[in-house]
């Protein structure tokens, strides 16, 4: 038997204040396939990811991040591409008292696995979120 043929979602988005908006409205067509639970921890992982990019990949209003959503085999995997020059986390205990920088941690707790890839100028974050069995 074949493996089922992945299923996703693949969109250039604006950068923008509305872009983890567009990004979390433009996973409705894996809506159906993940159920509404995983689809919530999808929307944050995009949400977070998305404006990671937005904000600090040095990118101005309106330039492209490119978004990959592909769902297969017990697993969605999630591609945020971005023009900055990336960076190198760290994963550091991070201070209870702070009121921001929860994004990559907040993915981290989300996800089964993530990391960052550098090539050709770009930066590209990728996660991996497990689907429940039976889904």
């Amino acid at each position: 038997m074949q493996p089922e043929a992945p299923h996703g979602v693949f969109l250039e988005i604006p950068a923008g204040r509305d872009a983890p908006a567009r990004a979390r409205a433009a996973l409705a067509p894996v809506a159906g396939l993940i159920g509404a639970a995983c689809l919530a921890r999808l929307e944050l992982v995009v949400s977070e990811l998305v404006t990671n990019a937005v904000r600090h990949s040095g990118m101005e209003s309106g330039q492209p991040v490119a978004l990959e959503v592909i769902c297969r085999e017990g697993c969605v995997r999630v591609s945020v591409t971005d023009p900055g020059p990336g960076f190198e986390w760290r994963d550091e205990p991070h201070d209870p008292a702070d009121v921001g920088g929860w994004g990559l941690y907040l993915v981290g707790e989300m996800v089964s696995d993530w990391h960052v890839e550098h090539e050709a100028g770009r930066t590209r974050v990728v996660a991996d979120m497990p689907l429940p069995v039976g889904r």
